[in-house]
Parts: structure tokens; sequence; C-alpha cells
């Protein structure tokens, strides 16, 4: 099994990145309401560039991270690709993950108890140490498959990360390409949407040295609304 490839770290300041919400449609290609980066990717990707196609991925590469705040909601852009696994959740054996971390508040792990909930990507994370101003609430897994042999679909997990005992996590649900980013089949109280367009074939190389993800304008993205974080309503009016 391979260890997920992926992972994100996001702070609670990002939700002082507040602004109106104009048009953000879930649906994986980059809106004019995310404005300029918040990162922009310089390493090439060990897990080779990408063909392009809107619902499959050879390869794997985070580009770029957009985000803000708006209408209570956190709206995440990552652009570049995730590479799918071709079989059914229940049979596959090669997981490559997007794994997103939360800090938004006092408490938290680092490194990741090992006693967290057994969903898909969680796991193999247990003893990862974070900076030492970074420690994660909360984590959100996703992991698309089934194109080739089957219909495209994703995978979308939650958990809470508690520092004296695991967390309460579940699958959110399942989804797929292109909007509205609805998840079915799982348990969703906040109403969290994502999508993914999977059909870049630029950013950054494969390889081990230097690159630039600039300019990538499809990807994961994600709708969070603020409670599902514990982020108060009104955190877009703190400063950074």
């Amino acid at each position: 099994m391979r260890n997920p490839l992926l992972v994100l770290a996001v702070a609670g300041a990002l939700a002082s990145s507040a602004r109106p919400t104009l048009a953000v449609t879930v649906d994986g290609d980059l809106d004019p309401d995310y404005a300029l980066p918040l990162a922009t990717q310089t390493t090439q990707t060990q897990y080779d560039d990408t063909y392009g196609r809107f619902d499959g991925s050879n390869g794997s590469e985070l580009d770029g991270a957009f985000g803000f705040v708006g209408n209570g909601t956190l709206y995440l852009f990552l652009s570049g690709n995730v590479y799918e696994d071709w079989m059914p959740p229940e049979l596959n054996t090669a997981h490559e993950d997007l794994a997103i971390f939360f800090d938004t508040g006092p408490g938290g792990q680092s490194p990741l108890r090992s006693d967290n909930p057994a969903l898909e990507g969680l796991p193999v994370l247990a003893g990862l140490r974070f900076d030492v101003d970074f420690v994660p609430d909360y984590w959100i897994g996703f992991n698309p498959g089934g194109w080739p042999v089957g219909p495209f679909y994703t995978v979308v997990n939650y958990s809470t990360l508690p520092t004296g005992a695991g967390g309460a996590g579940y699958l959110v649900g399942n989804g797929t390409t292109g909007a509205p980013g609805t998840l079915t089949g799982g348990t969703n109280p906040y109403g969290i949407l994502v999508s993914i367009d999977n059909r870049n074939a630029s950013g950054v190389t494969a390889g081990c040295g230097a690159s630039s993800g600039a300019g990538v304008a499809t990807g994961i993205e994600l709708a969070i609304p603020l409670a599902a974080l514990a982020i108060p309503p009104d955190a877009s009016k703190c400063a950074r």
C-alpha cells in the first residue's frame, strides 16, 4: 500500500481572509473569487506528471492553494491532480489520498495519535509530527477512484483530532466530477461539498528538483461550513 501522497495544513488564520461570495461553484475549476493563491508549489512531484483527463490522472501533484471565507463557509481550491485508484473502495490496495489538516483552536494532535478512526488514509499517518506552531484539530481525507475499471467516484472522510484520545470520524460521502459537489451515501451533517476536475496536464513536472505550479486552474475544490471546524461565524472579523 502506498503512503498518502499529499498533505495540506490549513491554519485558522485563513478565516480572516474573508470576502463576499459572488459566484463560487464547487466544480473543481478556479473561480475569480479566489483571487491570488495563498501558496504556489515550487518543487517537482514524485508521483509523475499527468496526462490530463477530467475524471482520471496517472500522477499526483499540488500546484497551488487558494482559499477564503464567505457566507459562513471556508472555500478551498487546491490546483493539481490526485491519482485515482482503479478499483472499488473495498478492493483498493493502492491508496493515494489527499490529507487536509486544520488547526482552528487550542488542543489538537502533533504527532498524530494511533487510535484515530480507521478511515481511509488516516491510520497510516499515525506519528506524523507538524511544525511546532501547527497542531491540527480536524482532518479531511479525499480519495478518487474507479476509472477506467468502473464509474469514477470520490471518497471524502472527516475526523476530529482531540489531544487526549482518538477522534470521532465518519465517511462524509461519495461524489464525482464537476458541479455541484454534492456527496451521498455517508454522514454529512454540515453539508460539506467537494468536487474535482482532474484534467490538469501542466504545473509541476516529475522529479525531485525545482518546478512551478503557477497557472493551474483545475483541481480539488471544497466548501466547508465553518461549524464543521468549530470556527465562530464571525471569525472573518478577526485580524491576522
